[in-house]
């Protein structure tokens, strides 16, 4: 059961991937919007994620999983039916909140029922396997339904698997309590919201937008960060999530890997569907090759060296090979280029995670993973939407009234729409620009990624190196 709510959940992400650009043409999405749907269940995730479990301690792990999947598959079923972006936006949030219910009861469960740690291990890669194998999967699921039915049917996809769930759940799992549960940290969980959304948001539309009032996103910024002070202090002085003894470069590099496997699969995606114009179900056929590659990059992991410079650097160097090819994609010409340096990305992520993930308590390894991936889209898909804006900021679109004028000049999927509207030759020109741009914004955020990994290599490098030197000097004889 605990590697079914993995698979689901990353099944229906993954289907996502492939439904945005028809999800945001029939919503009128702005960017802002796009990446809002794409990340912040994933946010709303990570940050409910440990409190929750505490809360499963005690009330009961299967109850708390029962009452998840309850909440996610009537969350589904409306998110499948709404008619507004900002009304979609409002239900992805409380599923976020859902979502956070079902994986941290399914991390208690399998604590409660392998308590050998051989086997507690062996069930956790199974549940990581399961999500991998989701992540597989849904561009394909997402690509059929989405070509046989409409958008919202890849919300619908949970919907049969969470009323199983329900169903069957009190007879097939036990039910899972701890006699010292952590606290139930609702002033934090509180506090996380108030500093991480203000943040993101104010970081999207200061570069995916153009602000009615330019200083609010700033403002949005600095009213995030005040409470992400007070979210810290709290964390010291009564640590719902205590990070003492936690492996910082383990979380980092977790953190790191899923936000540039997250990054990968979102551009290579909006890639094939908006500037290639392939179908969702041809793009479906094409984008589980990233999720295989992932796979492929944890699977081959075991056989690097233990120490962190010989683990992270094989990973991190077939990611930047990956960046640097994905940069190369044009305009023109087939998805084989953006595909290859996807697969690489997602290959050294694997590698990556995998390193992470294996250093790092489960809980503590479900968060960084989480918010990794959610930080890796709303980064990289605010970057590049905001250079496809500069980029169109002076394309004339004749013919089109202001706003579906601003609705072009906004998203990639916003003047593919317009086109449709205007003469032959100014719609085709409209298209052209439109995918110059796009690429153009794909090449550079596609480097950044490159020298972001790097960076982050270089970091690791030099904390070794002061490591090592440290305890040279400690172990030389002191001379009196």
């Amino acid at each position: 059961m605990p590697p079914l709510v993995a698979f689901v959940i990353t099944l229906e992400l993954g289907a996502l991937y492939v439904a945005m650009p028809g999800l945001s043409a029939d919503l009128a999405s702005n960017g802002v919007n796009q990446l809002w749907t794409m990340d912040i269940a994933g946010f709303l995730m990570a940050g409910f994620f440990i409190t929750l479990g505490n809360l499963g301690s005690r009330i009961g792990h299967r109850r708390l999983l029962l009452i998840g999947a309850a909440c996610y598959g009537v969350l589904s079923l409306t998110s499948a039916y709404v008619s507004e972006a900002y009304t979609l936006l409002a239900v992805r949030l409380f599923a976020g909140v859902a979502g956070a219910m079902l994986l941290a009861a399914a991390f208690g469960l399998i604590g409660h029922m392998f308590p050998d740690p051989r086997r507690r291990r062996a069930a956790v890669a199974s549940n990581a396997g399961a999500a991998m194998l989701g992540l597989i999967l849904g561009p394909l699921a997402g690509g059929v339904l989405f070509t046989s039915f409409w958008w919202g049917s890849v919300f619908l996809i949970s919907v049969p698997v969470m009323a199983l769930l329900v169903v069957s759940g009190p007879f097939l799992l036990p039910e899972a309590r701890e006699s010292e549960a952590g606290p139930i940290d609702a002033t934090g969980m509180f506090l996380y919201f108030l500093a991480v959304m203000p943040i993101v948001d104010g970081v999207k539309v200061l570069t995916a937008d153009r602000p009615s009032i330019p200083l609010l996103p700033p403002l949005m910024i600095l009213f995030g960060a005040g409470f992400g002070i007070l979210l810290v202090r709290r964390l010291k002085r009564r640590p719902s999530l205590s990070l003492n003894g936690v492996p910082r470069v383990a979380l980092a590099a977790t953190m790191v890997a899923a936000a540039v496997m997250a990054g990968a699969f979102l551009l290579v995606s909006q890639y094939l569907l908006s500037v290639l114009a392939l179908g969702p179900l041809q793009a479906g056929l094409w984008l589980p090759l990233l999720g295989v590659a992932l796979a492929a990059g944890w699977r081959l992991s075991s056989a690097l060296p233990a120490r962190e410079t010989g683990a992270i650097a094989p990973g991190v160097a077939v990611a930047v090979a990956g960046f640097a090819l994905l940069s190369q994609a044009g305009a023109v010409g087939g998805p084989v280029l953006a595909v290859l340096g996807g697969v690489l990305v997602c290959l050294g992520a694997g590698s990556l995670l995998a390193f992470g993930v294996r250093g790092l308590p489960g809980p503590v390894a479900g968060v960084g993973h989480v918010l990794g991936a959610g930080l890796g889209i709303a980064v990289m898909g605010a970057a590049a939407t905001n250079l496809y804006r500069m980029s169109m900021a002076d394309v004339p679109v004749p013919g089109a009234a202001a706003d579906m004028a601003e609705h072009a000049r906004t998203t990639i999927a916003g003047a593919t729409d317009t086109a449709r509207d205007l003469v032959a030759g100014a719609g085709t020109d409209l298209v052209a620009a439109a995918r110059d741009a796009f690429t153009t914004g794909l090449s550079i955020v596609a480097l950044a990624g490159a020298v972001v990994l790097l960076a982050f290599m270089a970091v690791v490098l030099g904390a070794a190196r002061r490591r090592t030197a440290g305890r040279e000097v400690k172990a030389q004889p002191s001379v009196r």
